[in-house]
């Protein structure tokens, strides 16, 4: 599984927000892709998938931070994005977003957090 270390500077309120693809590619979390994009105005990283995908299914996103469990969010078939709003203390943090599959657990690929 992968995680993101972050170092917050401010304490406060944040949106967290959990995806498998990037905003920009306008893919539900369960969609697949069946053509190379990296001709496309993707980000570099999406750019690098050469192969089409598979759906996988996800029924749940657990959020981690500092290796504790903080959320469990159902995901719709849909649904782009698994948003949250949590407190963050000032410092260096471990969050992970783990989607649940009845075929296993998938981390999830981008990150996106705004101070509210």
């Amino acid at each position: 599984r992968g995680a993101w270390y972050i170092d917050v500077e401010v304490a406060g309120n944040y949106q967290i927000e959990f995806s498998r693809w990037p905003k920009e590619s306008h893919l539900a979390i369960n969609d697949f892709y069946q053509k190379d994009f990296s001709n496309q105005f993707f980000d570099s990283e999406f750019a690098l998938y050469k192969k089409p995908s598979r759906a996988i299914n996800a029924q749940s996103l657990t959020t981690l931070l500092d290796d504790t469990v903080v959320n469990k969010h159902r995901i719709t078939t849909k649904q782009k994005t698994v948003k949250m709003d949590m407190y963050l203390s000032q410092g260096l943090h471990k969050i992970e977003g783990v989607m649940q599959t009845e075929k296993g657990q998938y981390s999830a690929y981008y990150l996106y957090i705004k101070q509210k």
